[in-house]
């Protein structure tokens, strides 16, 4: 028994020996690890020790204005490879407590330091917020660590500094208005899935070239990414957030290196001016779900070529496509029922367009200066056309009008150089203000029945005018209204006019014809001034009163003749001034005739003064300018 346990001892210690042998071999195959220093903005400092040892960890690199340590303290007995993170913390921050921790104080200025680091907790309370204005306008302030834990950063919590990056926490809820606003060097952010909102102009001014956008974001402010001057993507990987879906206004407004723009399905309108003035913009892709452009959506940008508007969209707000001028259309979809004023204006390369069945209204000024535009025809369905829809559409040759219109309005197709003839519907009443002003090549139109009013210069400067028949409805006529139509060669006034502003038919020079309606009670100032072609002039025996002017200038004006039992009382300032008159006999009803109302151009006159021996009070000195004056004491 003895033998036996003492044979048992050494077995054991022979065991236990192996042992210690075996561990100390694979201690030694241990041989090395590594221990990895890193710090934000410095190289790594790699430290190579023996398995099991300690080191002595480095100095944590210097960052001026923030302490520093290492987050892991103890460096004995090593037995793994390591990675440490140098851990900063701004100096001097100032702090406020929430209920939901502390946050970082307004008025904070670190003119003594480029790189913030704001620490996840403060006196053992996590840092949750940074406050509006924290940093404002801290020019010197390059980079930024937030904490995981921040979840709010507030209004210009960063506005003006001269951030090139911010490393925005992964738990961050909500961005503030302007919070940074003109950091113009800051190229890169990455928005994380936590983000419910951003502020008002949050990034206006800065220098993005790329965004991805998370789906869980709900709210966008208006201009939030405005003049980024660099941005070129907008990217929505996940689909379209609550935010977008209507587009804020000026979210992306003059963005202008952005060439392509995709809104996915889910966004429903656009709003104002949200990406004008991106002058690079060529093609744009909208959603099928799309029911509104706002105005000024894509105003001012130049380079936009091909657009398709979706079926869906109802309305197209004002100025929405205004000198976009390489824009081609050449219908718009089946369910619009409203193009707001100046949708279209300066749209230069538009040449033909078909407008939908069911549109209702066209703002002033739609398609004006689309100098390319040859011909259009406006649906029966349109019941609302605004001021100069097509004004100084130069080639415009071909318009179809509704039928149910009633008002053309002002200024209508001022400046149409091409158009030639123009049908007017039937239930015309009145031609607004300018309405074909200066339509040079306008020869052929036909005035309704019933149309009542004529407004303003409405067929000035139509040059090629050679007549025109004015309805027996006529009961106004505007200033200016055939003012220099040098083709026009006759007119008759109809009997229903009382109304007529002033140079109505002046610089008519082709104007041989003029038939004054009985009943006529004024004849105004420099309403045929000019008519060179005007040569016999009758006066009804309603005119009261000749005004300033009113016929002055006309060369070829020989014979005046007024009717008998005249009721004129007054002849205005150089009303037959410049004319060719030989002889005129006045009316003895005439108390006022102004000065040189009969200064004649290079003829000797003869003045037959009827019911007055010597000149009246209310006749003004020069009246007859050099001619000869035979007074009358008998009353005709």
């Amino acid at each position: 028994m003895a033998v036996k346990k003492i044979r048992l001892i050494f077995i054991m210690i022979a065991l236990l020996v192996a042992a210690t042998l075996l561990v100390v071999l694979v201690g030694c195959n241990k041989g090395e690890v590594t221990v990895t220093f890193k710090a934000v903005g410095e190289e790594d400092i790699v430290i190579t020790a023996k398995y099991g040892e300690s080191i002595m960890p480095p100095v944590v690199p210097n960052k001026t204005g923030n302490s520093g340590r290492w987050d892991i303290a103890d460096f004995g007995n090593i037995t793994d490879d390591l990675t440490v993170n140098a851990v900063y913390e701004t100096l001097g921050l100032k702090y406020t407590l929430t209920d939901r921790g502390y946050e970082v104080s307004e008025g904070n200025k670190y003119p003594a330091t480029a790189e913030l680091f704001i620490p996840s907790e403060y006196n053992g309370v996590p840092v949750t917020s940074i406050a509006e204005k924290a940093f404002y306008r801290c020019k010197e302030l390059t980079a930024a660590w937030l904490p995981s834990g921040i979840t709010s950063i507030g209004d210009k919590a960063f506005y003006n500094c001269g951030l090139t990056f911010i490393d925005l926490p992964q738990n961050l809820v909500r961005i503030g208005n302007q919070a940074f606003w003109l950091n113009s060097r800051l190229a890169t952010i990455t928005l994380p899935q936590s983000l419910v909102g951003i502020g008002q102009n949050a990034f206006d001014g800065c220098d993005l070239e790329s965004i991805d956008f998370p789906i869980g974001l709900s709210e966008v402010g208006d201009g939030a990414f405005q003049s980024n001057s660099r941005l070129k993507a907008i990217n929505f990987p996940n689909g379209v957030p609550e935010g977008f879906k209507s587009m804020p206004d000026y979210v992306f407004s003059g963005c202008t290196e952005l060439e392509t723009l995709t809104l996915p399905e889910g966004v429903t309108s656009i709003g104002k001016s949200a990406f004008s003035s991106c002058y690079k913009l060529r093609t744009v892709t909208l959603p099928d779900g799309l029911t509104n452009i706002g105005e000024n959506a894509f105003r001012d940008c130049w380079e936009l070529r091909a657009i398709t508007l979706p079926d869906g969209l109802t309305s197209i707000g004002e100025n929405a496509f205004c000198r976009c001028e390489k824009l081609k259309l050449y219908s718009l979809p089946d369910g619009l029922t409203s193009i707001g004023e100046s949708a279209f204006s300066e749209c230069s390369l538009l040449t033909t367009l078909t407008l939908p069945n069911g549109l209702i209204s066209i703002g002033a000024k739609a398609f004006s200066e689309c100098n390319l535009l040859a011909s259009i025809t406006l649906p029966n369905s349109v019941t609302s056309l605004g001021n100069g829809v097509f004004s100084w559409c130069a080639a415009l040759k071909s318009v179809t009008l509704p039928d149910g219109l009633t008002n053309l309005e002002e200024q209508f197709f001022e400046g149409c150089t091409s158009l030639e003839t123009v049908s007017l519907p039937g239930g015309i009443t009145s031609i607004g203000a300018k309405a074909f002003y200066a339509c040079s090549k306008l020869n052929l139109i036909t005035l309704p029945d019933g149309l009542t009013d004529i407004g303003d210069n409405a067929f000035g400067m139509c040059s090629k005018l050679g007549s025109i028949v004015l309805p027996d409805s006529l009961v106004s006529l505007g200033s200016e209204a055939f003012y220099n139509c040098s083709a026009l060669n006759s007119i008759v006034l109809p009997n229903s006019l009382n109304s007529i502003g002033d140079r109505a038919f002046g610089a008519c020079s082709a104007l041989k014809t003029v038939v004054l309606p009985e009943g006529l009670t004024a004849i105004p100032s420099l309403m045929f001034s000019q008519c060179d072609g005007l040569e016999r002039i009758e006066i009804p025996k309603s005119v009261a009163v000749i005004g300033d002017r009113a016929f002055s200038y006309c060369y070829g004006l020989k014979e005046v003749v007024f009717a008998e039992n005249s009721e004129l009382t007054t002849i205005g300032k150089s009303a037959f001034q410049n004319t060719k008159i030989t002889q005129i006999t006045i009316p003895g009803s005439v108390t006022v005739i102004g000065t040189n109302a009969f200064s004649v151009w290079k003829t000797d006159l003869t003045i037959n003064v009827k019911g007055h021996s010597q000149k009246p009070d209310g006749w003004e000195d020069g009246w007859s300018g050099d001619a000869t004056v035979v007074w009358d004491d008998q009353v005709a």
